[in-house]
């Protein structure tokens, strides 16, 4: 879910993703993030914005109870891993729908981040920096 307040030229929102971790790290689990961002927007031509700012995400990511025991078999006992939340940047394109008044609008973005997974353990401390990037297509809808 995503909720955001358009307050013309600025847009203030806030979203929630939960998913697998899919990041080639050592260890699998379920992430979540709630990201809280804000974006300018700057006219291009009449019925295309284009729109660009940034954000803070608040993450944590939960290990497989299954790595963690195979982690344990491997001699990494009591294994731990965070998710740093951290700061990202976000690009968006928004059309206008043809006849709409401008309630209901397209939009293309792009978001940026690099917090850091730190793993700890008895025996290993490790910090890796992770490269997320992701891209949304979405419809809103002004009531």
């Amino acid at each position: 879910p995503q909720l955001e307040l358009d307050f013309d030229p600025f847009v203030i929102g806030v979203s929630y993703h939960k998913g697998n971790n899919k990041v080639k790290t050592f260890s699998k689990g379920v992430y979540t993030m709630v990201p809280v961002y804000m974006l300018i927007q700057l006219p291009l031509m009449k019925n295309i914005n284009f729109q660009f700012g940034g954000g803070y995400s608040y993450n944590t990511n939960e290990i497989d109870p299954h790595v963690v025991s195979r982690l344990t078999s491997l001699g990494f006992p009591n294994t731990k891993e965070v998710l740093s939340s951290n700061w990202f940047g976000i690009a968006s394109f928004v059309l206008d729908a043809p006849h709409s008044n401008g309630k209901v609008q397209f939009f293309l973005r792009y978001n940026h981040q690099k917090p850091e997974l730190h793993s700890k353990s008895e025996n290993h401390n490790t910090i890796k920096t992770v490269d997320l990037s992701a891209m949304q297509f979405g419809v809103k809808v002004g009531l």
